[in-house]
C-alpha cells in the first residue's frame, strides 16, 4: 500500500463517510448542500465513495449573490454526476436578530420535504460547529438538554434520520482535506458579520480559546457528549417517575407526583412538554412549582397554559390538556345533526346518538338554567352535573340537545335513558371524551 493510500485511509473524513455507509444501508439520502467548505467536503467524499444521494441547495434570497451560489452548487453536483435540486424559500420579515432562526426553520422545512419516508438528511456540521453551539447554549443559560448541543444521530417521530457524520471531525482536518483535494467553495461574507452571537463566538472568542487551549473544540465536544448522556439518564428517570404517577394519557395522581422531591417532580413533568417539543423557562417552572407542586387547597383549580397545552388541577387530579378544550365550541352552534351516528363535539370529544324521529336535532354548549320535565319530576342540568363528580373543565361546555325546529330542550349528553322524551321524539345522546382513560 502506498503512503498516499495509507494517508487517505487514515483520513477522519474518509472513515466517517465509510461508517455512514454501513449505518444507513440502502436508505435514500439527501445532503444539505450550501456550497460552503463543510458541505463541499462531504459532497466530495460521498461522491468518491459512490454514495447515491440528492444534493439540495436552499435559496433564502437574503444575499445579492445567492443566484451565483446556486449556479456554483449546481456545477459542483453535476461535475460529480450527483442529482441536484434548488429550492427557493421565503423568510419572514423579522428583526435582524431573529433572521438567523427564521432562515434555519425555513431551510430545514424545505429540506425535509425532499427526504423520503425512509430517508436520511445529512448535514456537514463538524467539531468546531459543535463547540460553537455548546458555547452559544451555555451563554444563554441552557440546561443539560441544551448543553448537549447537536446530536450526531437523530431519529424523527416519522422514522426518518438526521445525521451529522462529520461532527467528530476537526475544522483543521476539514480544511486540510479541502485543500488536498483542490476543492472550491463559497465563502459567505455574513460569517464575518459580528452582529449574530454565534459569529461573535467564532470570530472573537474561539481565537482566544485556541491560544489558551488548542484542543478546545475536542474538549467542548466531549462536554456536549457528557451532557447528552446525562439527558438520556434524566429521561429514563423521568419516564419511570411519570409512569408511577400517570393514571391515563392526560391525567396523573397529584399526591404521587407531590411525594417526589421537586427536582424529580419537575423532571417527570418535563416529559409531557418535551413530547410536544415545548421548552419552559426557569420563571415558568417556578410558577408551576408554586401553583401545582405546592397545591393543597381542593377549592382551587390552578391552570398553566403555554403554546397550546395546559396543566390543570381539577377534582383532585392533574390534567395535561390541549388548550382548545377550554374554548367554547360556538362554531358548532345551530348545527342540525339529522340522525348522524357520530359527531365531533369540538376538541372535547365525540357525540354518538340514536333517534327514531325525523326531527332534526340541535346540539349547543351549556348555557345555564337548563331544566327538563320527566316522569320523575323536574331535572336540571346543573344538579345532575354536580352529582356526576365531573371535572370543572368538562362541565363548562356540556353538550345540550334541542329540537332544531321548535328549539325545545330534549336533554343533554349522558343523561339517564329514562329521562329522555319518548313518544313523539325518541333520542339519546352519549358523549365519549377521548381524554379519559
Amino acid at each position: 500500500m502506498s503512503f498516499a493510500s495509507i494517508a487517505q485511509t487514515a483520513c477522519p473524513i474518509v472513515q466517517a463517510v465509510s461508517l455512514l455507509r454501513t449505518q444507513i444501508g440502502a436508505r435514500p439520502v439527501v445532503l444539505a448542500f450550501s456550497g460552503g467548505m463543510d458541505s463541499t467536503v462531504l459532497l466530495h467524499e460521498l461522491s468518491r465513495q459512490k454514495c447515491a444521494l440528492l444534493a439540495v441547495y436552499i435559496h433564502h434570497g437574503l444575499q445579492s449573490v445567492a443566484d451565483d451560489w446556486l449556479a456554483h452548487c449546481r456545477v459542483q453536483a453535476e461535475n460529480r454526476q450527483i442529482p441536484f435540486c434548488a429550492i427557493r424559500v421565503q423568510v419572514a420579515d423579522v428583526s435582524r436578530r431573529g433572521l438567523e432562526d427564521r432562515a434555519r426553520e425555513a431551510r430545514y422545512a424545505a429540506l425535509w420535504q425532499q427526504v423520503a419516508p425512509d430517508g436520511v438528511l445529512l448535514t456537514a456540521h463538524h467539531q468546531r460547529d459543535q463547540a460553537e453551539t455548546f458555547l452559544l447554549r451555555a451563554l444563554r443559560g441552557a440546561g443539560v438538554s441544551g448543553l448537549g448541543a447537536m446530536r450526531a444521530w437523530q431519529v424523527r417521530d416519522d422514522g426518518r434520520l438526521l445525521l451529522r457524520p462529520l461532527l467528530s471531525v476537526s475544522y483543521l482536518d476539514m480544511r486540510a482535506y479541502a485543500e488536498r483535494e483542490g476543492l472550491t467553495w463559497i465563502e459567505d461574507p455574513s460569517n464575518q458579520d459580528d452582529f449574530a452571537l454565534r459569529n461573535q463566538i467564532r470570530n472573537q472568542l474561539l481565537p482566544v480559546m485556541q491560544r489558551l487551549q488548542p484542543q478546545y473544540a475536542q474538549q467542548f465536544a466531549m462536554a456536549a457528549h457528557h451532557a447528552q448522556e446525562a439527558q438520556v439518564l434524566l429521561n429514563m428517570v423521568g419516564q419511570e417517575d411519570w409512569k408511577q404517577c400517570q393514571l391515563s394519557r392526560f391525567t396523573w395522581d397529584i399526591a404521587c407526583w407531590q411525594a417526589l422531591p421537586w427536582i424529580r417532580a419537575k423532571n417527570a413533568l418535563m416529559i409531557l412538554w418535551k413530547d410536544k417539543d415545548i421548552l419552559l423557562s426557569t420563571v415558568q417552572w417556578q410558577q408551576i412549582e408554586q401553583q401545582f407542586y405546592a397545591w393543597h387547597d381542593v377549592q382551587t383549580h390552578p391552570r398553566f397554559c403555554w403554546q397550546g397545552w395546559c396543566l390543570l388541577i381539577d377534582a383532585g387530579l392533574g390534567y395535561f390538556l390541549p388548550e382548545s378544550v377550554f374554548m367554547r365550541p360556538d362554531r358548532l352552534r345551530d348545527t342540525p345533526l339529522d340522525q348522524k351516528q357520530v359527531y365531533l363535539w369540538s376538541e372535547l370529544g365525540v357525540l354518538s346518538f340514536s333517534s327514531q324521529s325525523r326531527t332534526a336535532l340541535l346540539v349547543k354548549p351549556r348555557q345555564g338554567g337548563e331544566s327538563l320535565q320527566t316522569a320523575q319530576g323536574t331535572k336540571t342540568l346543573k344538579k345532575w352535573l354536580q352529582t356526576e363528580q365531573l371535572p370543572m373543565w368538562q362541565k363548562v361546555h356540556w353538550p345540550v340537545v334541542y329540537d332544531a325546529q321548535s328549539n325545545v330542550l330534549l336533554g343533554w349528553a349522558n343523561m339517564p335513558a329514562h329521562w329522555w322524551h319518548d313518544g313523539v321524539v325518541l333520542v339519546k345522546i352519549d358523549w365519549a371524551c377521548p381524554l379519559e382513560p
